[in-house]
């Protein structure tokens, strides 16, 4: 995946977004990168979340700094910026690849590649927290929270806890400036509404 398959991401989750509006009371993007975050927060009026940020939140919450473990070393870079993005910076211990993509991983391998990082992570960069950086890598959080005897962050299922709490609240993301609409011009409308439902 590159930064092409990103921004095609990107649109295809704007789309479905707004198609879906009216049939959740919340939404969660489930790429680690939160691809189209912004643009669906300021488009919806019901709470989204990032699993990434929501990650990174929680990690915040949970000891003095962490750890995120991702594929490869490409999207090291991107996760730097991105935690600056966020504020969240000063608590981030390092980002450490586990595998660089081995398509070949069994989920045994990569259960072992996980816990060799996270390892790293703990004994040689002082992470308290480990994040694992995959949407698609629901369940293997536990499984390395015992391995490595502090809290292990799986992203996908921490954002819908954080989501249902949300929910609960009557909480959505403020409107008045960052993700207030934008106004549009009377030309555009009929556009970007085609746009959306195609």
């Amino acid at each position: 995946m590159g930064y092409a398959d990103l921004a095609i991401c990107a649109v295809e989750t704007i789309k479905i977004a707004w198609k879906n509006r009216n049939n959740y009371d919340g939404i969660i993007i489930a790429g680690f990168s939160d691809v189209g975050l912004d643009p669906v927060r300021e488009l919806l009026e019901i709470p989204v979340i990032g699993i990434a940020e929501a990650a990174y939140h929680t990690a915040a919450l949970l000891g003095h700094r962490f750890s995120v473990l991702t594929g490869t070393s490409k999207w090291t870079p991107p996760k730097e910026d991105y935690v600056k993005a966020v504020g969240i910076e000063s608590k981030v211990a390092s980002i450490r690849p586990y595998s660089e993509w081995e398509e070949l991983l069994s989920p045994d391998n990569l259960e072992e590649c996980l816990i060799k990082a996270g390892r790293k992570a703990i004994e040689e960069d002082n992470a308290e927290v480990i994040i694992i950086g995959g949407g698609p890598l629901v369940g293997y959080g536990k499984k390395i929270q015992d391995a490595l005897g502090i809290p292990v962050i799986d992203p996908t299922l921490n954002a819908l806890k954080v989501m249902e709490g949300l929910i609960d609240l009557g909480l959505c993301h403020s409107k008045i400036r960052r993700w207030k609409k934008p106004k549009e011009k009377i030309s555009d409308i009929k556009y970007n509404r085609e746009w959306l439902e195609n």
